[in-house]
């Protein structure tokens, strides 16, 4: 790792930095025995904030069964935690999103990011996981080191991040090329940076490899994991390597069957459209699952047809080189012949007839006869071979067999 880049990273004025609204929310967040009043207070005082908190609290995403009026009210309804984690979050997007005048594919980097916090607190809900909120919000932040390297070290970063073309592994395997370090590194610095709680920033540090220690962390750590990957299914450009490498972890870390992962992935493309716009991220088309699904199905055809035409060529040359070689090889010996037949050595001809036959492809009834200084010799089968080659065995432990030098 780069650790001198990453400092200069951390140093760096292009940091993004926290709003008073969030820092007063994280050290609320910390706050165990934090006042609902104080923390209504404090969101109510930011009506832009307490407007996107009380219309995503009235969405369908969340499915609450009454119409939800003040901030005071949606903590009671959802929790305190959740409401501040809620918070946090507008905060924190409002200094992320891009200017004017920016080159950087904004609407990429944001349609993953939405993708995959839709779908990681659906997982969580999936899976009676009470942080939901946390999961979502840790979704969203989880590639902010893009954001960060972007900023700071501008179009040598920007290159790399077209040239991946949505891919995440694919960019990390080129940052780490270029730079000896990668996103998910920086992501997780920033989270320590901003001081955000463990069960924000471990989510974030590792979701890109997950290795949690804490019992209590690790489902927060595989949900994040998993998730991501589900967005990257929407917001990647090769679905059907994303949609076989994502059902197979979730089905390892999240236990979910194949028809409980096509599930969840429905209800994601049928949400992040809601969700983006209460966030005011433009995430683009918005495909449904199904539709990738089918068109990854193409894929996979189509690559499978493309291989075995390939092996088919393949084949199709092996056996024409095969074919040239046993030509090549009969025209030398045949060639040979003359001098074979006149050499005081007649075991050359007894290895000459046996290599032919043994090599030769050429089917049995177009062979012609051969004669050698022993008489003719006609090959109907392949004893005539083995005959032969025994001949010239036992001929090479008389005397006949070599021939005197004078």
């Amino acid at each position: 790792m780069n650790q001198q880049l990453l400092d200069q990273l951390k140093a760096s004025p292009q940091l993004p930095s926290l709003p008073a609204v969030a820092l007063q929310a994280l050290e609320m967040a910390r706050q165990e025995n934090a006042n609902i009043t104080e923390i209504a207070d404090l969101i109510s005082n930011d009506p832009a904030l307490s407007s996107k908190i009380l219309r995503t609290v009235n969405s369908s995403f969340y499915g609450l069964p009454k119409q939800v009026g003040t901030i005071s009210h949606a903590l009671v309804i959802l929790g305190m935690q959740a409401v501040k984690t809620l918070a946090l979050g507008f905060s924190l997007l409002t200094n992320l999103k891009g200017e004017a005048g920016d080159t950087f594919d904004h609407m990429t980097y944001w349609k993953r990011s939405i993708y995959s916090g839709v779908a990681g607190r659906l997982l969580a809900r999936r899976l009676n996981v009470v942080q939901q909120e946390e999961v979502f919000l840790a979704c969203l932040l989880a590639d902010v080191g893009i954001l960060v390297m972007h900023r700071v070290l501008g179009a040598r970063y920007d290159d790399l991040f077209r040239c991946a073309q949505g891919d995440q592994e694919r960019l990390l395997e080129l940052c780490r090329k270029e730079f000896d370090l990668d996103h998910a590194v920086v992501s997780g610095m920033l989270a320590e940076h901003w001081q955000l709680p463990p069960i924000l920033a471990h989510p974030i540090a590792q979701h890109h490899k997950p290795q949690e220690d804490d019992p209590a962390l690790r489902p927060l750590v595989d949900i994040v994991y998993v998730a991501m990957m589900c967005g990257a299914v929407f917001a990647g450009s090769n679905p059907a390597a994303d949609i076989a490498r994502v059902r197979a972890e979730a089905g390892q870390r999240c236990q979910l069957k194949p028809d409980e992962f096509d599930a969840l992935m429905t209800d994601i493309g049928n949400s992040t459209r809601e969700v983006a716009a209460l966030f005011e991220v433009n995430i683009g088309a918005n495909r449904s699952y199904q539709d990738i699904l089918d068109e990854a199905n193409q894929t996979l055809i189509q690559m499978s047809l493309q291989s075995q035409m390939q092996v088919q060529e393949i084949r199709k040359e092996n056996a024409h080189l095969q074919e040239a070689a046993t030509i090549a090889s009969r025209r030398f010996w045949m060639n040979s012949l003359p001098a074979l037949t006149s050499s005081s050595a007649p075991w050359l001809c007894y290895l000459w007839m046996s290599i032919t036959l043994s090599v030769s492809t050429i089917p049995m009834a177009t062979r012609p006869a051969m004669r050698c200084s022993s008489g003719w010799a006609s090959c109907s089968n392949w004893r005539c071979a083995i005959s032969t080659w025994r001949h010239a065995t036992a001929a090479r432990n008389s005397r006949w067999f070599w021939p005197k030098r004078t």
